[in-house]
Parts: C-alpha cells; structure tokens; sequence
C-alpha cells in the first residue's frame, strides 16, 4: 500500500518523522525528494514492511485543494505508484489568532469543513487529523506546548507571560507567534535551535521534549490506526 499525508510545512515534516522513530525505534531513514515547479513542493518517503509512506508539505492549508491531480500518483524513484490512502494533517487555528486578528475558516469545525470542501474531489477520499487533538481549536505548536518537559513549563507561562505584559507595556503592537514562543524556548537550550532546522536539533533533547505525554494519544491513536505501517 502507498499512503501520502499531506501536511502544511516541513516543521511538520520533521516532527512527524521523529514521533514514528518514537513509536518504531526500527524505523528506516527517509529518502527526500523535490518535486520541481511554480509552487515547489517538498517531501519525503520510506519503504517500511512492504509499503510506501510519503511526507508531502503543501506550504500551507489553503492550496491543498491545488493538488488533487497530484495526490493521486506518485512518482517513486524506482516506479510510479498510485496512492491508496490519503491522510491530512493541518492545523485547527483558531477564528482569530493570538493577536486577535481574523483567522480565515480557523477554528476545528470550520477548518475541517473547509478541507472538506478543498479535496471533495480527491481520490482516494482524505482522512483527517487537525492539530492539536482532532477535536479543538489550535496549531502543532499547541500539541508541541503539551509536551514540553514538566520542570521546564514555567518558562512557557509565568516567564513568557511576563515578557509579553512588560513588552506591550513598552508599546509592543504584536504578540510574538506561537511558534516564535517556541523557537525562543529551545534557543534556551539549544545553539542551534533559532536556525531553520530548529526541530531537527531539539526535538530529540530528552531535557525539552517528553515524547511520552497524553498529549499525544489522540494523534497516536489515529497514525496507529490509519497508516498501513502499523
């Protein structure tokens, strides 16, 4: 079987592939390809236990519905394939972001609504999962807060919260994003954790990271029962 998931960036990309060698400490590197054209698209894939997974960013949930033709095939390096099942995994956002600006189609039921709408025509019919939970409002970075290490949360609510009162007390006009917040937490403790590959460098730090959180069942739960390597 040849699954594809589609998911908005690579951030996504590198998170997903460290929680499966999390779950399958066996798991197989990955092979990365590019798939050349106006809107250049960015993926990955293993062959594990007879099957074909694919790791497809879409630079954003509003031009998934561009790649229904696309998502239908795809071009291993050894033959073409047709994909048999496609899974989504976006962000939920939220109906306004953390600076109270409009969040188009944000919020679960929008959201999913809205991908609904985009991939009515896709074929094989999409599955989803929204981040955090399938079920509320938020982003991956809302999962990823879950699961910062227990003795290291403080820094993420009373250092934080701190921070941004005493900036907007000096005229700060926009609250730093979600995935600011993040990137600032790991750059604590990590040198190389402001670059762009801040994931691949942090996400397997033991000290920052509790991949054993409940926070993830939800998602666990869903990969375990939706992707054919399992």
């Amino acid at each position: 079987m040849t699954c594809r998931v589609f998911v908005e960036g690579v951030d996504d990309i590198r998170f997903l592939q460290h929680l499966l060698k999390v779950l399958v400490p066996t798991f197989p590197d990955w092979e990365k390809l590019t798939t050349p054209g106006p809107n250049e698209i960015k993926e990955t894939f293993v062959d594990v236990g007879g099957h074909t997974l694919v790791l497809t960013a879409t630079q954003g949930w509003p031009k998934i519905g561009s790649l229904g033709p696309y998502a239908r095939t795809f071009a291993h390096p050894r033959q073409q394939m047709i994909v048999d099942r496609i899974l989504i995994l976006f962000d939920a956002d939220a109906p306004l972001t953390n600076n109270r600006q409009p969040c188009a189609d944000g919020g679960f039921q929008a959201r999913l609504a809205a991908l609904k709408e985009k991939t009515a025509r896709f074929a094989p019919k999409p599955l989803f999962f929204l981040y955090p939970d399938n079920a509320s409002d938020g982003t991956l970075e809302t999962l990823l807060e879950g699961m910062v290490a227990a003795d290291k949360r403080p820094i993420l609510t009373e250092c934080w919260e701190h921070f941004c009162a005493c900036t907007q007390r000096h005229g700060a006009t926009y609250l730093p994003t979600p995935k600011a917040k993040l990137h600032q937490y790991a750059a604590l403790f990590d040198k190389d954790a402001m670059s762009k590959d801040y994931f691949c460098s942090s996400l397997g730090n033991p000290e920052l990271w509790d991949w054993t959180s409940p926070v993830l069942a939800p998602l666990v739960d869903f990969l375990r029962r939706e992707l054919p390597i399992f």
